[in-house]
């Protein structure tokens, strides 16, 4: 036996060998508990934090290390383990009462029903512990400067207090028609225990009267109902009054109904956000409402699902709606049904037989619930068959249940209507979420703030989680804005612990506290090594709201069918269907499957994911340039974030043939869907790259400085081109791409009144198609006939342009480009206008609107706006032109164009100005 013996359980105080042992400090008490109800090392961060939170890091530190010798020399043995990182308590050299009473506890759930129903086996363990129970925990402590403390002590002191009450009940009920004796010793600690709690006091009215002592038992009912008086200014219930009266009038005790059932979990500290999913709830279950017999509630881990629901079960409202109360069971990855529905067999005073099955309990239950109006909640779900001998409610019940699996619920929900998914929070939510937990924080950095809500995705325990570690940083004067920029990329998150209604099991105790990571790890410690694989390289996608088909799934994880994969893990809520065949995975998933990835296997996976997505632009680029080019819009835009991430990730690899052969799809897809803002962002560091072959180093470069000079750098983008241009000369390179570059370049020079340096790139390009002609050279012909076009235009020839323009349409309609159709509409609308055909010009500039709408090329719409705009001007139309002027300037912005967003803003301010 422990020579140091710590008295937890009521005032706190210590022993060594028989001798009591003078405590000096509240500090040094608060630190000793939390060690020895966790008895593992701690770093001295955390209990500086749990302690001294008011404190800067020094001066904690420095409160810890002047504690800790108050402990130390309680006894000459080590039973603190204590170095320059951590402190601990070592369980060999020292014992606690409090931790005594959680050993005999784990030791009753170890047998195969729940710890508060006795066994012979078990009932000496019962009684030892109800024994050493002399008091609630640290009876009447606290610390004004640690809430946190303060917190985690009110979790451990409730546990402790209810799992108390239930052995006490046990045993009374256990011994009442053995030893009435011993069952009225156990029943008066239970009131004394539990003053207020109305079962306890009729039951031992009933067995008082039972025993012969029916004065007693009609003193108990007075007593009690002064107490009731005094202290809620309430009378007993109407089944206490009975039981009442029935003793005095010495009438026959009606059996004891159902009464009050309150099997309920801890109600959650923190609800923020999902005051609309309560109030949803609550309508799917009020008699005023929609009162639906089921309700399956599905989202992903950590979103919040047992929060919400353990909230409901101690909502007001339900109460009135279910006056028999709340029965609860939470299952989990692997669920002891037996041990679950004992509970609820018990908490509904069901005598069960000798050697009980689940089956035979779930009967039993359905037929006590045939009249009762309850609410069933069943938390966890991880497979259907398990939440089966559950589903017992009677006509007047409803039940909840909760999975991160879509097939589970989808196999438990009887219709779609009676599925309800819980999304992660909205941005605003989000913030308010983080705001409760850290106010310092979003006070001070509100936009990175909002940010890290977006990285986080949402999810409730990770921004739970990170708000705490962030209002730690606050409070000790550190930097929030560093820790920010950290949590955003997972940095700490996933070791950090869980928040303190996380702990491990509602009727095991609150024995640890899990890391996010832990939690995250109970969906996939259980798959097989090859689905934790693949479940690892998911870490290479973008999260929610990003999204993934099944062809890159097969691509990743190198299998012709990733179907089966996929179904598996949708079913430990890992990933989530989104409809079309494609998926999602939330952002802290991600984080957790980075994690489990295998040393080397990231690199590898690094290049299929280049090789899928860079080469889905070869797959879509005759599509694009052709037939099918609405198609291959779509189909590129529904990819563009995970293209976007392996163009950046080959420019750092130096995969210069992958890049080489995407460019001018990628340039393609630019231009026809105007974004040019992210064209610049992937283009300008794989232009600033040396190449070691020097047609990649063309192809990447000339992009960029087309880009550059739509974006209103002209001479950095000219000075680009023309570079490239000459590059592509010395290596004799031939096809559409340097023609195209050449032609784009022709069309500035013409644009900024450079004609004869126009027409000899023109000249050279045309030349260049007729000697090395490939598969796009009629694209290109298109292009370069547009801007030939344009240069006649410029130079007086509106005619010869005309017709230019007419042979150019008809040739992008046999290559059935829709885009180059409708820049060609453009100008041919500037040239009629040269001639004062306003009308017919009008008629092409409204074509093209409507088909840059349809097409989302957000460049081309804002053009065509301001071209319309101007054409409403000219007619004398002020007011229309403004219209379509300020239309064009709200879309500016999404397209990146500065030169062409201060164009608009001039002609608005004349225009007003003459308004």
């Amino acid at each position: 036996m422990a020579d140091l013996r710590w008295f937890l359980l009521g005032t706190p105080r210590a022993e060594y060998r028989g001798q009591p042992c003078h405590l000096e400090r509240r500090k040094a008490v608060a630190l000793a508990t939390y060690l020895l109800l966790n008895p593992k090392a701690h770093s001295r961060e955390k209990l500086t934090e749990l302690l001294w939170p008011r404190l800067g890091p020094d001066e904690a530190r420095a409160a810890l290390r002047a504690t800790l010798p108050a402990l130390t020399r309680l006894a000459p043995g080590p039973w603190l383990s204590v170095d320059r990182q951590s402190v601990g308590a070592d369980e060999g050299w020292v014992w606690s009462d409090a931790g005594r009473f959680g050993e005999l506890l784990e030791a009753l759930r170890q047998h195969d029903h729940p710890p508060e129903t006795p066994c012979p086996a078990c009932l000496e363990t019962m009684q030892e512990a109800v024994g050493i129970y002399r008091g609630h925990l640290l009876e009447g402590f606290g610390l004004d400067d640690a809430p946190e403390f303060n917190h985690w002590l009110s979790l451990q002191r409730e546990w402790l207090s209810q799992s108390q009450a239930k052995l006490l009940r046990a045993l009374s009920l256990y011994f009442a028609p053995l030893e009435r004796e011993k069952s009225l010793r156990y029943l008066r600690r239970w009131v004394e225990h539990e003053p207020l709690h109305e079962p306890a006091h009729r039951l031992l009215m009933r067995v008082l009267y039972e025993n012969g002592q029916r004065a007693e038992a009609l003193q108990q009912y007075q007593a009690f109902a002064r107490l009731l008086e005094a202290g809620l200014a309430t009378p007993p219930e109407e089944e206490t009054t009975r039981l009442y009266q029935s003793i005095r009038s010495r009438e026959e005790i009606p059996s004891a109904p159902g009464g009050l059932v309150a099997l309920t979990p801890p109600l959650p500290p923190l609800l923020v956000g999902r005051e609309g999913d309560l109030y949803n709830l609550r309508q799917r279950l009020s008699a005023g409402g929609e009162r639906r017999a089921l309700t399956v509630v599905e989202g992903w881990p950590g979103v919040g699902k047992s929060t919400l629901s353990a909230t409901l079960a101690h909502d007001p409202t339900i109460a009135g709606d279910f006056p028999d109360g709340v029965l609860w069971a939470t299952l989990g990855q692997s669920p002891n049904k037996l041990a679950e529905l004992l509970l609820w067999a018990d908490a509904l005073r069901l005598t069960t037989p000798p050697n009980p099955t689940p089956a035979l309990l779930s009967r039993q239950i359905g037929a006590a619930l045939r009249g009762r109006r309850m609410l069933l909640i069943v938390d966890d779900v991880w497979r259907a068959g398990d939440a089966a001998p559950f589903l017992v409610g009677g006509p007047h019940c409803a039940t909840v249940l909760t999975t991160r699996s879509d097939p589970v619920a989808l196999a438990l929900a009887p219709a779609a209507r009676d599925l309800y998914r819980l999304s992660p929070l909205e941005p605003d939510d989000g913030l308010r979420l983080l705001e409760a937990v850290s106010p310092q924080t979003v006070q001070q950095h509100p936009e990175a703030s909002r940010q890290l809500v977006s990285d986080l995705g949402g999810l409730p325990l990770a921004l739970r989680v990170a708000g705490r570690l962030l209002e730690t940083e606050a409070r000790l004067g550190g930097d929030t804005a560093q820790l920010l920029d950290e949590l955003r990329q997972g940095a700490g998150l996933l070791e950090a612990e869980a928040p303190l209604d996380r702990l491990d099991g509602l009727e095991g105790g609150p024995q640890t506290l899990p890391t996010v990571a832990a939690l995250l790890r109970q969906s996939t410690d259980g798959l097989e090594p090859a689905d934790r694989r693949r479940f690892a390289l998911l870490s290479l996608f973008m999260p929610k709201p990003g999204s993934f088909d099944l062809e890159a799934l097969a691509a990743l994880w190198e299998t012709p069918d990733p179907k089966p994969t996929v179904r598996r893990l949708v079913g430990r809520g890992l990933l989530e269907p989104t409809g079309g065949g494609r998926f999602q995975i939330h952002a802290l998933l991600t984080l957790h499957a980075r994690t489990l990835l295998e040393p080397g296997e990231g690199e590898a996976a690094r290049r299929r994911y280049k090789r899928h997505y860079l080469g889905l632009l070869g797959r879509q680029h005759r599509a694009l340039l052709g037939p099918g080019q609405q198609e291959a819009i779509a189909a590129i835009g529904r990819e563009l974030e995970p293209v976007s991430r392996a163009w950046l990730w080959a420019v750092e690899d130096g995969d210069g043939e992958l890049l080489e052969a995407a460019t001018f799809t990628l340039s393609a897809y630019m231009t026809h869907t105007g974004r040019l803002t992210l064209g610049a962002e992937l283009y300008a560091p794989a232009a600033a790259r040396a190449w070691a072959s020097p047609l990649t180093q063309a192809h990447l470069a000339g992009a960029y400085g087309w880009v550059q000079i739509l974006l209103g750098q002209p001479a950095e983008g000219e000075a680009r081109m023309h570079e490239e241009l000459e590059r592509f000369q010395r290596h004799r390179a031939t096809g559409a791409v340097p023609v195209v570059l050449a032609a784009c370049l022709g069309s500035w020079y013409a644009a900024t009144g450079r004609p004869d340096r126009a027409e000899a790139l023109f000249a050279q390009s045309l030349q260049a198609l007729r000697d090395g002609p490939d598969d796009d050279s009629d694209w290109a012909r298109v292009q370069l006939e547009g801007f030939r076009a344009g240069l006649e235009r410029s130079q007086g020839q509106p005619q010869a342009a005309l017709g230019r323009l007419e042979e150019a349409l008809a040739l992008a309609g046999r290559v059935g480009d829709g885009v180059q159709t409708s820049w060609l509409r453009s100008v041919k609308a500037e040239t009629l206008l040269q001639q004062g055909r306003a009308e017919e010009a009008e008629a092409l500039i409204r074509a093209n609107w409507r088909y840059f709408r349809t097409v989302d090329n957000r460049w081309g719409a804002v053009t065509a706006l301001k071209s319309l705009g101007l054409l409403a001007e000219s007619r004398g139309q002020a007011e229309a032109a403004l219209d379509y002027l300020e239309e064009a300037l709200e879309s500016v912005g999404q397209v990146g164009d500065h030169a062409l967003k201060l164009e608009i803003a001039e002609h608005i301010a004349r225009l007003r100005g003459a308004v």
